[in-house]
């Protein structure tokens, strides 16, 4: 809706000139009569010389002395009220507070607040090339730049300009603590599984000092410290995906979702849910590493994640893996076999409050192992049986033998997996034991 005529900046404008010209013939009405008396003996030819000094003496001095005490009132009370229009401390800060407001400098006053410019359309779209000021809050910050590069970073306080300086584009920083949520972040297992979480990283404008965060019941420091250095290098050096520039905030997120694909990548999907306790055992294990990658945490605190993040001024909380994703079939197939598990440990449950079937359970597990231990030891007992001594690289060899028999009968498990790697490592290590031993033999 527009607004009406009288509230138009042309009329405010033009009323005020008018009534500041009435007033000036007002007071000064005799002044001007006599230069108007001046005028017309001048104009006969009635008055020369001295006579003509002598008369334009009188108004002349009395619109000087009216024009100077004009002058110093308006100084006077523009000093005085400067002060208290903007949060100045310096006299260096004063006189320019003074000359912005109340000697014409054309440049225009702004406001950033929580990191966020606040002003018009106008001044957030064009750039204030000359002279001006910026009052930033506790929790900011601001780069400034020029057409040909970044001249300086500015945290809370009052900012006055240089003519050409403006603020570089995404050159408002946030000094609060910041949380991002990289959403639907998929990453697939060593072995093809797609699997998609929410990462949500909190960080922080680096601030340089030991703690992220200061002490707000301490009234004698700031809430926020500030590092002139960690904001330019914020802004100056941006992040890029896909060869388009980001927002500094978003640079903790992406090395977290990389950091996130490259850990996921290096595990089985089966290791996911190795442990019968919750389903989300792995993604603990998981963001505890990514955690210490991005924070810099003892032995993790020269990772490249870390070292990006300190050359761009940023530092890394907490990093939360959230809202677990798999495909449709894999988590049908994860909920059978949580299915079949919850169903063994209730038959379990049952058994164990059956002394009879307790008891059965207990001599059939005596007798299975009473079997493989008959079964793993059969070649060595032949041997002794027929008075041979086996050595002991000949004797592991026969045991890892008849073991690895006895786990082709049974079903798949990791468990299996497992005993199966043991056994090829301890094979291993009795041929290097036999090499060594055959070794120091022949030097004997």
């Amino acid at each position: 809706m527009r607004r009406p005529f009288y509230r138009q900046n042309w009329f405010v404008e033009g009323a005020a000139v008018l009534l500041t010209l009435a007033g000036f013939l007002f007071l000064f009405q005799t002044e001007l009569f006599a230069f108007y008396q001046v005028y017309v003996r001048w104009t006969t030819q009635t008055v020369h010389g001295v006579e003509l000094l002598l008369a334009l003496a009188r108004p002349i001095g009395t619109l000087g002395i009216a024009a100077v005490a004009a002058i110093i009132t308006h100084l006077s009370f523009s000093a005085l009220v400067s002060q208290f229009v903007l949060p100045v401390n310096t006299p260096e800060e004063r006189r320019r507070a003074l000359t912005h407001f109340f000697l014409g400098a054309s440049g225009s006053a702004i406001l950033v607040r929580n990191g966020r410019l606040v002003g018009s359309a106008a001044e957030k779209e064009r750039r204030i090339k000359s002279a001006g000021v910026i009052l930033v809050d506790s929790a900011s910050a601001i780069v400034l730049r020029t057409d040909t590069e970044f001249k300086r970073a500015c945290g809370p306080g009052v900012v006055f300009t240089e003519e050409g300086e403006y603020i570089a584009e995404n050159g408002t920083l946030d000094l609060r603590q910041q949380e991002r949520i990289e959403s639907s972040v998929r990453a697939f297992t060593r072995d093809g599984i797609e699997v998609e979480v929410d990462l949500r990283v909190v960080f922080v404008l680096d601030s340089g000092e030991r703690s992220p965060l200061r002490d707000w019941r301490n009234p004698n420091t700031p809430p926020f410290g500030f590092n002139p250095e960690s904001a330019y290098r914020a802004v100056y050096g941006r992040a890029y995906r896909d060869r388009i520039a980001s927002e500094w905030e978003r640079l903790p997120g992406l090395l977290a979702a990389d950091v996130w694909r490259e850990l996921l990548a290096q595990q089985d999907f089966e290791q996911l849910f190795n442990d019968p306790d919750p389903d989300l055992a792995l993604l603990e294990d998981l963001q505890y590493q990514i955690e210490h990658r991005l924070t810099g945490w003892a032995e993790a605190g020269q990772s490249r994640e870390y070292q990006v993040l300190k050359e761009r001024g940023l530092r890394v909380l907490s990093v939360r893996l959230l809202n677990l994703k798999l495909p449709p079939a894999v988590e049908q197939k994860r909920i059978l076999q949580l299915q079949e598990q919850w169903r063994a440990q209730v038959k379990k449950a049952v058994e164990d409050q059956h002394p009879d079937l307790k008891a059965a359970r207990e001599e059939g597990r005596r007798q299975g192992e009473l079997h493989l231990l008959r079964v793993t030891t059969e070649w060595l007992r032949e041997q002794l049986a027929q008075g041979a001594k086996p050595d002991v690289a000949e004797t592991g060899y026969h045991l890892v033998e008849s073991t690895r028999r006895v786990l082709n009968e049974l079903e798949y498990s990791p468990e299996r997996e497992e005993i199966r790697k043991t056994l090829t490592e301890l094979e291993v290590w009795l041929r290097q034991n036999q090499v060594r031993e055959t070794a120091l033999g022949g030097g004997a």
